[in-house]
């Protein structure tokens, strides 16, 4: 046929296809050009980055097609991965001397020229030894017998260690075995043993523990621990606690401590904390500190018992000569204090250099293609409402994918309520930060870490991050409020690509709104181009009923928040299910949408994301039979029933869903259910009108009259793409309600692994406690949604130079549509020995599998059992794409 060859469009996995079938009509794209690698060598298993140009003649819905060889001439040994966007992140089992290029595909499958190509060069790695677990705080009484305790430490790295034990400090305790030798991955547990001339003297001993290199001094600082032995007196008989006494922990007066901030060079001033004894007797204690070993308590802190009701204080210091294997300041680590009865309590501490932004002298406009990201909305706020206290403090996570370091620039926009434009520099704040290559960077309240703000100052606004190394950062945010009786509720706000939300005479829509007794819902407007729009807000409710409409314009970069609050939204009416649209109608700017649905209780909240309504297409298709719904998406995880709060309640799980007609005409759609065995159920084939939304608050109850404990997979299918959906699990308490938003995953999303595409699944964020009462742990929901068998292998990694290496890794088989939820990950994958926080999850399909993942972390707070969800996504992608819905 010459010139008029067919071609075949329809990508696997693609919901809805429309093809072109002349060349003539899909011409091949320009070449790309690879603008972003490294020359630095990279560890087997290790991330590392590619970005590059795109291309002329790209047309919508295009991808890149990414090539990886040993073979010069890329004849042999090709591997092919795909990405949607100008960057990839990659990670290689096998060492060597790897080519690299990158092609442009069109949507009609047509492929361009390669880029040339460039060479990534990977190696064995470089050993690098870690506590998997610390030694543990050892109390002890007068006339008891010897102690000892263990620890283990492992080889990260992909080459053996060879080195011993060496203790500093006071000579108290010995090792039976001092030579440490680790092959690649390997883990070994040692012991301790303490003196028996302690047996009978009273006192507090502390010392530290580090793991030295036989060899040369290597590049990689290897890691400290203290050892902590406390032998108390022995009690005199009223003092005594009774047999089999359920007695409380030590009490500390804060969970959370933040060194000054001060040049890296040397170390901040002690900080001063407070522990109580609320027991009736004496009690002594000891203290151990991890994740590394750069916290450090005064001497003799608890050298003698305390006394019933008594509060010590006492300082802690910050050895960073001890904390540089813990990678780019601020970092985090735990002071753990322990009884001989077993009890503990602790307390985290952070330690920052001296990184405080001023106002930007310059902010310069970015050239169309040029990317950054945009946090939506910052806060840093402690008011009264009614009577009642209301706190909201962000929390900042900034990774760094790629090998070589990169300095960002983060831009804060502050809502004052006067329209403040991101480029009046006047008003404008700025932070420089330096984040070295594989490491992360965490800011607890980093509107008064970067600028100095406070919570009773109420200030809140947007962020902009810009780096010449963008393509390899990665961001997420999160909004905590502090419960009463100690640990969090609160939500992840989305971080999203510069340019995400609607642009000229288009559409957004928010779904899942709800004002009510419960839940107030506020609407949050963020321009993420650098250019001002006016915008058309209008909120509608389940049945299409106009019920708020305002016009609002937009700085650049600026958040908006004022008027769209549930007292000027909704003005006292109940509304559940309701919609908001964002129309751009005049400027060059493009606007991001997010809601927050937050419970009038306890402040906890869900964040929902603006999703651009796509065009309906039902002109231009033949009328559809009766159940031919084409575009299918899925919601990977729904729930009914299990207890929240084991010990109190009942308090159900559920699952709501919300589902949205934006069109002018009604349109059919469908729901199945897939349960843990398989089994499918289906509702008919309903309808929902234009402008209306039907809303589920337990979709499994209400649409499938399930009554008991039931999880599984959903799956909306729809005779058009343009329906807007959200979801949410959540649980109604005494304590108010709490819980998060699911992302809804169409089956053409970007945030699928396959084996064809090999994407990296990335997400920042993992915490683990060993204490089921404090802190948080992780679970991970993998779930397969194109209907066949998959595999996937997942990793943990810690920041710093920990990521040359797994701190935990497993492969897992899922049948066709299974969700697997595999809790406690950390303790799951090998790696739950010690308090962990800030892991990096990659989850990534082997060669094996034939269908495709999603992958959801959900961090759960032990204390007040909220979750907050943790989208994994492929660098460069992000929550508020229109790709993923919420």
């Amino acid at each position: 046929m010459g010139a008029l060859r067919f071609v075949s469009c329809c990508v696997m996995l693609m919901a809805s296809c429309v093809c072109a079938p002349a060349i003539g009509q899909c011409p091949a794209p320009g070449k790309p050009a690879i603008s972003l690698f490294s020359n630095l060598p990279t560890a087997k298993d290790q991330s590392y980055v590619l970005a590059w140009t795109a291309p002329a003649g790209l047309q919508s819905g295009s991808t890149y097609l990414l090539e990886r060889t040993a073979d010069a001439t890329f004849q042999t040994g090709v591997e092919s991965f795909t990405s949607t966007s100008t960057a990839a992140s990659l990670k290689s089992k096998v060492a060597g001397n790897f080519l690299h290029r990158v092609r442009a595909v069109q949507s009609c499958g047509t492929q361009g020229e390669p880029s040339d190509p460039v060479t990534i060069r990977i190696v064995d790695g470089s050993p690098v030894v870690i506590f998997s677990s610390q030694p543990p705080a050892v109390v002890r009484t007068v006339g008891d017998a010897a102690s000892s305790a263990s620890f283990e430490v492992r080889n990260l790295g992909g080459t053996p260690f060879s080195g011993y034990l060496s203790p500093k400090g006071a000579p108290f305790f010995t090792f039976p075995d001092s030579i440490v030798t680790l092959g690649p991955g390997e883990a070994k547990t040692f012991s301790i043993d303490f003196y028996s001339s302690f047996v009978n003297t009273p006192g507090t001993y502390q010392g530290l523990l580090t793991i030295e290199s036989a060899g040369t001094i290597p590049d990689y600082p290897y890691p400290w621990a203290l050892v902590n032995l406390t032998v108390a007196p022995k009690p005199v008989a009223s003092r005594k606690p009774a047999p089999d006494a359920d007695e409380p922990a030590p009490v500390f007066e804060t969970e959370f401590v933040s060194f000054q901030a001060t040049e890296p060079g040397s170390d901040p001033p002690p900080m001063t904390i407070s522990v109580t004894n609320t027991r009736s007797t004496d009690l002594a204690i000891a203290a151990e500190t991890g994740p590394d070993g750069w916290l450090v308590p005064s001497p003799g802190w608890n050298a003698l018992p305390l006394r019933p009701g008594e509060k010590r204080t006492f300082q802690v210091s910050s050895r960073r000569i001890q904390g540089q294997a813990g990678g780019v300041l601020p970092r985090y680590a735990f002071l753990t204090v322990r009884t001989q009865d077993g009890k503990s309590s602790r307390v985290q501490f952070q330690d920052l250099d001296d990184k405080s932004g001023g106002a930007c002298d310059v902010r310069t406009a970015l050239l169309a293609e040029s990317s950054s990201l945009i946090v939506p909305s910052v806060v840093s706020a402690d008011y009264q409402v009614g009577g009642r206290r209301v706190v909201f403090v962000s929390k900042l996570l900034i990774s760094n994918i790629g090998r070589d370091a990169a300095t960002v620039d983060i831009y804060f926009t502050r809502d004052d309520g006067s329209g403040t434009s991101g480029f009046d520099c006047t008003k404008v704040k700025k932070a420089t930060l330096a984040i070295p290559g594989s490491d992360a960077l965490i800011l607890t309240d980093p509107l008064a870490k970067l600028f100095g703000y406070g919570p009773a100052d109420v200030v809140h606004g947007s962020f902009e991050i810009r780096s010449d190394k963008i393509a390899q950062v990665r961001a997420d945010s999160v909004v905590d409020t502090p419960a009463p009786g100690g640990g969090f509720y609160g939500f992840q706000m989305p971080v999203m690509k510069r340019g995400t939300g609607a642009a000229l005479n288009t559409d957004l829509w928010v779904t899942g709104l709800i004002s009510n007794e419960t839940y107030r819902s506020n609407l949050i407007l963020s321009e993420t181009s650098g250019q001002a729009a006016t915008v058309l807000v209008s909120v509608f409710g389940p049945d299409g009923t106009l019920l708020f409409r305002t016009t609002k314009t937009i700085p650049p970069y600026a958040k908006l928040q004022a008027g769209l609050n549930d007292s000027e939204i909704f003005a006292g009416r109940v509304a559940v299910g309701a919609a908001a649209s964002v129309t751009v109608l005049d400027g060059a700017g493009t606007v991001a949408a997010v809601a927050t649905v937050i419970d009038r209780v306890n402040q906890d909240a869900s964040c929902l994301v603006g999703r651009p309504q796509l065009a309906d297409a039902a002109s231009r298709k033949p009328v559809l039979k009766v159940g031919e719904l084409p575009n299918r998406a899925a919601v990977p995880t729904v729930v009914t029933g299990y207890n929240s709060k084991p010990g109190r309640g009942p308090f159900p799980y559920e699952s709501s869903v919300s589902i949205t007609n934006p069109t002018s005409r009604a349109v059919r759609f469908q729901l199945t259910f897939v349960d843990g065995a398989g089994s499918e159920r289906k509702t008919d084939v309903m309808t929902v009108g234009a402008r209306r939304t039907v809303a589920y608050q337990s979709v499994l109850k209400e649409a499938f009259s399930i009554t008991g404990d039931a999880q599984g997979l959903l799956f909306v299918d729809a005779e058009i793409g343009a329906l807007v959906l959200s979801s949410k699990v959540y649980s109604n308490t005494d304590d108010g309600s709490f819980g998060d938003a699911i992302p809804v995953y169409p089956l053409n999303s970007a945030a699928l692994t396959t084996a064809l595409n090999k994407r990296q699944l990335l997400s920042d964020g993992f915490e683990h406690s060993t204490n089921e009462f404090r802190g948080a742990r992780t679970n991970l929901i993998l779930t397969e949604i194109a209907g066949k068998a998959s595999e996937v292998e997942v990793k943990l990694f810690e920041k710093g130079k920990e990521r040359q290496g797994p701190i935990g890794k497993g492969t897992f088989q899922l049948k066709a549509y299974e969700k697997l939820q595999l809790n406690r990950v950390v303790s799951a994958l090998g790696a739950g020995g010690k308090d962990r926080t800030n892991i990096l999850c990659d989850v990534t399909a082997t060669a094996a599998s034939q269908g495709a993942v999603v992958a959801l972390g959900t961090r759960v707070d032990n204390l007040t059992a909220d979750t907050k969800v943790l989208v994994l996504l492929p660098l460069n992608e992000s929550q508020g794409s229109s790709v993923i819905g919420f």
